[in-house]
């Protein structure tokens, strides 16, 4: 017969695997405000204004209607289908969290200002756009899922 002593714990040992996953972050450093409209599970979520200073964070989280989450920042408010707009991107599998940055809409929003996408591990490894625009080649990127992955506009 299971006791309530057992039950408590037992659910003392698995506390630590369900805070285990991490969050996905967006920090903006602009002296501008930013909107960021989170996509994911076949519809688009209501977008969030976020000032200068401000910061949103969602925990990383599976999709089940394609291979990943997106979360889409533009510097003009609007839908991010009518205006450019940079794309956080991820997909949680198992305890691997891969993670992008690219541009998409026609432009760079962020041209002239720095975008640091990186784990709060350091040995992960980061995209970092100096000049604010995606630069050639692959920008998929993979670490634990335990640690928040943060993208810093206006690094």
């Amino acid at each position: 017969m299971v006791k309530v002593l057992d039950l408590v714990v037992l659910g003392s040992a698995l506390s630590p695997l369900a805070s285990a996953i991490g969050n996905a972050r967006v920090v903006n450093n602009c002296p501008f405000s930013v909107t960021i409209t989170p996509v994911g599970n076949g519809q688009q979520f209501p977008p969030h204004t976020i000032a200068q200073g401000g910061s949103y964070s969602e925990p990383f989280t599976s999709d089940s209607q394609s291979t990943g989450r997106d979360l889409k920042v533009t510097v003009t408010p609007g839908t991010p289908a009518n205006s450019p707009h940079t794309v956080f991107g991820y997909t949680l599998a198992g305890g691997t969290i891969w993670y992008n940055l690219s541009d998409n809409g026609g432009g760079h929003p962020f041209q002239g200002h720095r975008l640091l996408q990186a784990s709060g591990n350091p040995t992960c490894p980061r995209n970092d756009w100096p000049n604010g625009v995606q630069p050639s080649g692959n920008q998929v990127r993979n670490c634990e899922s335990n640690d928040d992955v943060t993208l810093t506009l206006c690094a």
